[in-house]
């Protein structure tokens, strides 16, 4: 199946994998408007890879408990990367039953771990699973940041959920 999705004044053709009636992303053919770059998601746009229409999948996921009410009420936002992994840890856990990896303190390397308490467990889990990766800050290495607050381009969050999509189907 192939998507049309239209972020701000970028259109991506997308390709979709369904699966047991969810859809994951999984390749972006090309992205139009280069001089405007590939942008980040907005959050509606984000969810859409589960396969439901917008209000469908805002009420089964806050019934399931991956995603909260501040995602219904902000979903015209940009996605931060806090909240992408918030939302893919929660559905791996909730959804997809991939229980928490017990010892994240290898996740202790990232700076910023810690800026968000609550948001730490969620980063942890899909930085320590290689779902999403840290950005290096120094030109000698060593310093790690995952950059909680910032937002990445929609050729980034897509690589996200074909890596959570892989870590589902390794898990069944």
């Amino acid at each position: 199946m192939t998507l049309f999705v239209n972020v701000g004044l970028t259109l991506f053709v997308i390709v979709a994998l369904e699966f047991k009636h969810e859809f994951f992303f999984s390749r972006t053919i090309f992205c139009l408007n280069t001089t405007a770059g590939c942008r980040s998601m907005k959050l509606s746009v984000f969810l859409e890879v589960f396969g439901e229409d917008n209000e469908d999948v805002f009420s089964k996921g806050l019934e399931n408990g991956w995603l909260e009410f501040e995602d219904k009420l902000y979903r015209d936002d940009e996605i931060n990367r806090k909240n992408i992994a918030r939302i893919i840890h929660m559905y791996l856990l909730k959804v997809k039953g991939i229980s928490d990896l017990q010892d994240i303190s290898k996740a202790a390397e990232l700076r910023d771990l810690y800026d968000c308490r609550v948001c730490a467990n969620h980063v942890a889990q899909v930085y320590l699973r290689n779902i999403m990766s840290a950005k290096e800050l120094s030109v000698n290495g060593g310093f790690l940041w995952f950059d909680l607050n910032g937002e990445d381009d929609s050729a980034a969050i897509e690589d996200y959920l074909i890596r959570a999509y892989g870590i589902t189907m390794n898990a069944q």
